[in-house]
């Protein structure tokens, strides 16, 4: 039985013993003499109360917090795992790819995009930032109701730079696999099952990194390079320090679709933004319009685990 709902049954039970001592309860065959309670009886109980449900409280608190509890889980939106979807030869796909996705920052920018996507009924693989992300139970409602739209992928652990390194680009196999477990610990009792693609942040990883990803059992490596599911066109040149506009990230698109049948975009929320991270509405105005394109072409929009759960696409791990 929790520990909270043991707690719920000794107050009830604490309380009753209470009142009946001072009088507040009387049992039926009770032959003592009936005496009025007095106001400190009264606040006796009162205080006795508060004390015990604030007791009650700070264990709910506790076991909310916990790695291994169900409570931040959101009862209330249970659900089946996501479908994915089928991989069909010769067609092409555009798989959106939306970084930096965590708890608190950039929420308005972030929720912008994921709501065109299920707008348009579309589907987009989300690099998941795991740190501190139970604290935020509104964004985990979030994806937990919008599910079937949405991949969650992990994207590191807490995306920090060491001495101007990405949070990856050095690590050990131990130390990376470190990492790797503690934030799929957080993201996969989101939406019932582990991620299974990977992306470092910075798009920078190690020998180590890779060594560890294979023996968890992850099963895609998105990045930057002239790997098969490496981002082929961006919203931002992080390079040049520059926003692209959606003519120029469809031109990247296209050629990616004529070589390959597959096209994957990056973008973070911040690529849509002012400084002071409230939403650009012309930045915007170029993410909607790529959408509206997207949608009316030729292509499908797939995520990266609807690859892996093919089977007649999917030969190993892809990287």
């Amino acid at each position: 039985m929790k520990p909270a709902l043991v707690g719920v049954q000794f107050i009830f039970h604490l309380i009753i013993i209470i009142a009946e001592k001072i009088g507040l309860i009387k049992r039926k065959k009770s032959k003592e003499k009936n005496t009025k309670p007095t106001v400190l009886a009264r606040l006796s109980v009162f205080f006795i109360t508060v004390l015990l449900l604030a007791f009650i409280t700070t264990i709910l608190a506790y076991e909310a917090r916990s790695p291994d509890s169900n409570y931040w889980h959101v009862k209330e939106m249970m659900h089946t795992p996501t479908t994915w979807k089928d991989i069909e030869p010769g067609k092409k796909y555009v798989i959106l790819r939306l970084d930096d996705i965590q708890a608190f920052a950039w929420k308005e920018s972030a929720r912008a995009v994921m709501d065109e996507v299920i707008k348009r009924n579309a589907t987009m693989s989300l690099a998941v930032i795991p740190i501190n992300l139970r604290d935020d139970l509104d964004t985990i409602r979030y994806l937990q109701k919008n599910h079937e739209y949405f991949e969650l992928t992990q994207h590191g652990w807490n995306n920090s730079l060491t001495n101007g390194r990405a949070e990856f680009e050095d690590l050990s196999k131990e130390e990376a696999k470190e990492k790797i477990l503690a934030g799929r610990k957080i993201i996969e009792p989101i939406n019932d099952y582990a991620p299974i693609t990977f992306i470092p942040p910075d798009n920078q990883y190690s020998n180590g990194t890779l060594d560890a990803l294979k023996e968890e059992g992850f099963k895609i490596l998105s990045s930057e390079g002239n790997h098969f599911f490496d981002y082929d066109a961006s919203t931002y040149d992080f390079d040049d320090r520059y926003f692209i506009g959606a003519e120029q990230v469809l031109y990247n698109c296209k050629k990616a679709l004529d070589e390959k049948n597959v096209c994957v975009i990056m973008m973070h929320p911040q690529d849509f933004v002012y400084a002071n991270g409230t939403i650009n509405p012309k930045k915007f105005e170029q993410f909607t319009l790529m959408m509206d394109k997207l949608s009316k072409a030729d292509i499908e929009f797939r995520t990266f685990g609807d690859f892996v759960h093919d089977p007649d696409v999917y030969r190993g791990f892809i990287g």
